[in-house]
């Protein structure tokens, strides 16, 4: 710890502009939300080791933004380059591969895995380590202020609620403690969003790490459900399981290749890949049985058809390519629908039953939620001191609803504020967005997983569809507020 905070002391008398907000917050943040892990993995006896972790993990972000600042780095691009390490980071941040604390890669062979609300059950995806790899090595912190403050001020604000409602009750705050840390965890990505993007080029680098992935993972899910003998995808993919395939996987796959697609439509070298792939995508929303991810691969064709016309730039082979991912889509999801004992909903006909029960009470749980927050002064201020049954009321169904619920409508505030300030600057530079398709794609994914996704999910708050989510709203803050300090940047770089 000695050393770390020599770092720090450094930072702060021999750089006049730097400081350490930034890793003071992430800091404690991070290591806060791993003492459950560690509690579960090693038990009491971890406890004596907390100081020397926190000492390591103080040590080792003050050391690199110690020799970022003092220009250090580059021992470390010359073995790896910044756009290689954001190839990386990107595509472990979409690759759906999970660990659990007990059994190493999850691969579980059940449709729906169900965690039964123990931590040490969770799939937790290795985005996780790709976000800390990614605030260590890109850790130009003071670009990433406005969204390292919505994060502290999310934390302290869930803090001030856990407190406020379990009265000291130990059991009450230890479970509140934990579910806290998963909600916030995810939200540290949207610092990572803005720590990886530098300039525009930077997200044609993001898009073929998302490409590549999504590539990989369409055919071989779709093969791998038909020789099965299913027509809704599979989780087991034999070397991993892919954890909320149907819940929320579906739809990152989805938004992943539309941003793909809007950024590397013009690309000759990915152009053919994209519109071959593009059918297949249709068949695998199809497939998911999410109507969400259906709406979305819709609107996405939709926005850049429309796009297009209006720059009179209409290519005949993605048109036709859209017709036959529609028709392909149209197909498939009618044969789910039309298919004896199936249901177009997220399970197979052996789990029709509980099908029936989620389609028809979605807004029931979003009543009973909200008639919870309506309950009395403190529960609209400061939420509920316990959630809900997980077995008759999983979730919201809505991740503001759901938020408010547990932590009350002050939770609200800094998600609000951030929203506004997304939606301010994208109205302000709107003739910027359309004009650049790769600026229009990042902002139309990140529109529909804001008001969208996470208004009829909980995406949001958890592991993979948060950090994945909340990436690319950072990524989206970090072109806006380029295009805010550079009005000029686009005039080299236009698509």
């Amino acid at each position: 710890m000695i050393y770390a905070q020599h770092a720090r002391i450094k930072i702060l008398q021999q750089f006049e502009n730097s400081d350490v907000y930034g890793p003071d917050v992430l800091i404690n943040i991070i290591f806060i939300a791993s003492v459950p892990f560690l509690y579960y993995i090693f038990g009491l006896h971890v406890l004596p080791f907390l100081f020397l972790i926190s000492a390591a993990i103080n040590y080792i972000f003050y050391q690199f933004y110690y020799a970022r600042i003092n220009n250090n780095l580059e021992i470390f691009n010359s073995y790896i380059s910044d756009s290689k390490m954001k190839y990386m980071i990107s595509g472990l941040i979409i690759i759906p591969i999970f660990f659990q604390i007990n059994s190493g890669v999850f691969n579980d062979k059940s449709l729906v895995f169900d965690t039964k609300g123990l931590i040490n059950n969770l799939p937790i995806p290795v985005s996780v380590l790709a976000c800390m790899v990614g605030f260590i090595m890109f850790n130009d912190y003071k670009k990433s202020k406005i969204t390292l403050t919505a994060v502290l001020m999310l934390f302290v604000i869930m803090l001030i609620s856990t407190v406020a409602t379990t009265n000291g009750e130990v059991d009450y705050q230890q479970s509140k403690m934990i579910f806290m840390m998963q909600c916030i965890i995810p939200c540290l990505a949207l610092v990572l969003g803005q720590l990886i993007y530098k300039n525009i080029h930077d997200l044609k680098f993001i898009a073929k790490s998302f490409l590549y992935i999504v590539a990989i993972i369409i055919p071989s899910q779709l093969v791998i459900t038909w020789f099965e003998g299913e027509s809704i995808l599979v989780s087991y993919l034999y070397l991993f399981s892919f954890y909320q395939h149907l819940q929320y996987g579906c739809v990152i796959v989805v938004t992943a290749y539309l941003f793909s697609l809007f950024v590397l439509k013009e690309e000759v070298k990915y152009k053919k890949y994209l519109l071959v792939l593009l059918p297949l995508v249709g068949v695998y929303a199809a497939a998911s049985a999410s109507r969400i991810a259906i709406l979305l691969l819709l609107l996405g064709l939709v926005t850049i058809i429309f796009i297009d016309f209006i720059k009179k730039n209409i290519n005949k082979n993605f048109v036709i390519a859209v017709c036959l991912a529609v028709i392909c889509t149209y197909t498939y999801f009618s044969f789910l629908t039309n298919k004896s004992g199936m249901m177009p909903g997220k399970y197979s006909s052996t789990r029709t039953e509980e099908n029936k029960i989620e389609k028809k009470d979605r807004s029931f749980y979003m009543k009973y939620y909200l008639n919870g927050i309506l309950e009395d002064t403190n529960t609209i201020i400061f939420g509920h001191k316990e959630r809900p049954d997980r077995t008759n009321y999983p979730s919201a169904h809505n991740y503001y609803i759901d938020i408010a619920y547990n932590f009350g409508l002050i939770s609200l505030v800094p998600i609000l504020i951030l929203i506004i300030f997304t939606l301010k600057l994208i109205v302000k530079y709107r003739h910027n967005i359309i004009s650049s398709s790769s600026i229009l794609g990042i902002t139309f994914v990140t529109l529909f997983v804001i008001f969208i996704d996470n208004s009829l999910k909980v995406g949001f708050r958890q592991p993979y569809p948060g950090i994945y989510s909340f990436f690319i709203w950072g990524l989206l803050l970090g072109v806006l507020n380029d295009l805010k300090n550079h009005k000029h940047f686009l005039e080299n770089y236009k698509q």
